[in-house]
């Protein structure tokens, strides 16, 4: 009799193998020597193919035309070959010099085009300087390669200020006139409203920990137009054995530059006209204090121990500084989803506002960054907030995001929420 043992064709490469049929003892009969044989089986599949390798994007960037001080420096960040989705690339600024930059580490997000723009502004100051460099350096990260050699780039930033000039000679006329050089010795040290002159009104900002700016706000046209300021400081807690400070400048605003943190400091400004200085439009007294906010400070120098050392021993988590940016605001600018939550938990407002009316989740919808927008609204942010200029962040992603392209995960995030 003929026993049939059927096989299955399947797709699968494997080795050739066999079937094996044995006889076994049992009633009524012996079992010969030819108990047992085997039929081969022959695999008729081919091999399967090798896994096709995985090509990363390499990143480079590269550096446009030098600018002057108070223009916008221009890196083109890209990516070979084109991702297929939005790609986040990690680089850092960096500056020779002081032109006001933003430095520290920043994200693009690199669309499928292949390649973004990535804009650094700069400050004009009053201050006569060395020319320096903006330079954007590419960080590794997740997705992609970085060039040897193109993962760094520099603009040349020219300065336009003219070298500090000795004050104009004095006559002694009137004695409304006094001279720019005896006023360094005689400085008032008590306090009056603020400068109210025919120029406007004279405000003393604190910029950062050891700098103050002084400028004209509310300001209207005369002429002639002064030929300089004469610009005096001192420590008025050192009272009559204060050392006066003297400053010539022949713009405002000014900056001053090399204080120390945290001290008051008493700012007298005297308009000269025709090398003559007149202290009745500039006689007032500004008082104001250097001010520094650790907390702040630590998220911007990515310090999350300095950070969480700070919360638990009680730092004001919603501390402004004096552009009204909050721990939070800095930390979402910067991408830093960590700081970000631990913030988030010690009860940071997710809708503080700053100067412009920007809260942390305009700032997330602006750099376009989905896992911030995200974590600010399950934090409870409002997404119905309007800035100064009558924008909310879903008009902020859409009408104006950094990269010039909306982020279309931003976009969705932020009309789910308008719903």
């Amino acid at each position: 009799v003929s026993h049939p043992v059927a096989t299955v064709n399947d797709n699968v490469d494997e080795a050739n193998g066999s079937i094996t049929l044995t006889l076994q003892a049992g009633s009524g009969y012996t079992v010969a020597s030819q108990g047992t044989a085997t039929v081969a089986v022959a695999d008729d599949d081919d091999p399967a193919p090798p896994p096709t390798p995985v090509t990363l994007p390499e990143i480079s960037v590269t550096a446009g035309s030098g600018i002057t001080e108070g223009g916008t420096a221009s890196f083109t960040v890209r990516a070979s070959p084109a991702p297929t989705a939005a790609l986040a690339v990690t680089l850092t600024v960096a500056q020779t010099g002081d032109y006001g930059v933003t430095t520290g580490p920043q994200t693009v997000a690199i669309p499928t085009g292949g390649s973004v723009q990535h804009p650094v502004a700069t400050v004009n100051d009053s201050v006569d300087e060395p020319n320096g460099a903006v330079t954007v350096t590419l960080q590794a990260g997740s997705g992609y390669t970085v060039s040897t050699s193109q993962g760094t780039a520099s603009v040349t930033v020219a300065d336009n200020d003219a070298a500090p000039v000795e004050p104009p000679a004095v006559e002694e006329d009137e004695e409304e006139e006094d001279d720019p050089a005896a006023i360094c010795q005689s400085a008032p040290t008590g306090t009056s409203p603020p400068i109210r002159g025919p120029y406007g009104r004279l405000r003393a900002r604190a910029i950062a920990r050891d700098r103050l700016t002084l400028s004209w706000f509310g300001a209207t046209r005369r002429t002639p137009p002064p030929a300089g300021y004469v610009v005096f400081s001192w420590e008025p807690s050192e009272g009559d054995q204060a050392q006066k400070q003297c400053a010539w400048t022949p713009v405002l605003p000014f900056t001053l530059t090399g204080l120390s943190t945290g001290t008051e400091y008493a700012l007298q400004v005297v308009m000269v006209y025709d090398g003559v200085a007149h202290s009745r439009n500039g006689s007032a007294v500004l008082q104001v204090t250097t001010q520094t906010w650790p907390l702040i400070q630590a998220v911007r120098d990515s310090d999350r121990a300095e950070v969480q050392r700070l919360l638990r021993a009680g730092a004001a988590v919603d501390a402004q500084d004096g552009d009204g940016q909050s721990a939070l605001h800095e930390a979402v600018r910067w991408n830093m989803n960590a700081i970000v939550g631990d913030l988030l938990g010690a009860g940071a407002d997710p809708d503080l506002r700053d100067e412009d009316g920007w809260t942390p989740l305009h700032m997330a919808a602006y750099w376009g960054v989905p896992q911030m927008v995200q974590a600010l609204l399950q934090a409870g942010a409002d997404a119905s907030l309007e800035d100064d200029a009558g924008r909310t962040a879903l008009a902020v992603a859409q009408e104006i995001p950094a990269h010039g392209t909306p982020n279309t995960a931003v976009v969705r995030l932020l009309q789910a929420a308008a719903e």
